[in-house]
């Protein structure tokens, strides 16, 4: 199973559109905040959408943080504003570990992120939309074969 895995969107959808249109086997998707109801624009293309609000979505009513199973995979998703992510991956690993995650996937810094940490999965997609702060856009596709993750990889603006 493939995942797509966004962040950051900020209201442009492009490469999100780019990635779904590339990439049609996929049927789940996770967001880690800012801009989390730009997700409302895929509900009728039948994707499974786990999503949390981010530090820009301070008036909707999303999460701000889930733990879910994918085909035996645990998941910690969040924005990472409430775990310092800017300056260290330390309690954002912490927290994953205590929720008993393989994998804690996160936004909020605008730079792509793969990286573990104590055997969890630290994945930040990067940013989707257009406020980069001097990065390419971007996103990640996670698979999972046999409740295990198999390969993680981040997606620049124009690749598949």
């Amino acid at each position: 199973m493939k995942i797509l895995v966004f962040s950051d969107t900020h209201g442009d959808l492009k490469l999100v559109k780019r990635a779904i249109e590339a990439h049609p086997q996929i049927d789940t998707v996770l967001f880690a905040g800012d801009y989390a109801r730009d997700m409302n624009s895929l509900l009728d293309k039948g994707l499974t959408i786990y999503r949390v609000k981010g530090n820009c979505d301070k008036d909707d009513d999303f999460d701000e943080e889930l733990v879910f199973d994918i085909e035996g995979v645990r998941f910690f998703l969040c924005h990472g504003h409430m775990y310092s992510v800017k300056y260290q991956l330390d309690d954002l690993a912490a927290r994953a570990e205590e929720a008993g995650a393989a994998a804690a996937v996160f936004g909020h810094t605008h730079k792509s992120c793969c990286t573990s940490s104590g055997g969890i999965l630290l994945f930040n997609p990067g940013c989707a939309g257009s406020k980069t702060r001097g990065n390419q856009p971007s996103y990640g596709i996670i698979e999972i074969k046999g409740g295990d993750i198999t390969q993680a990889k981040i997606r620049s603006t124009g690749e598949n």
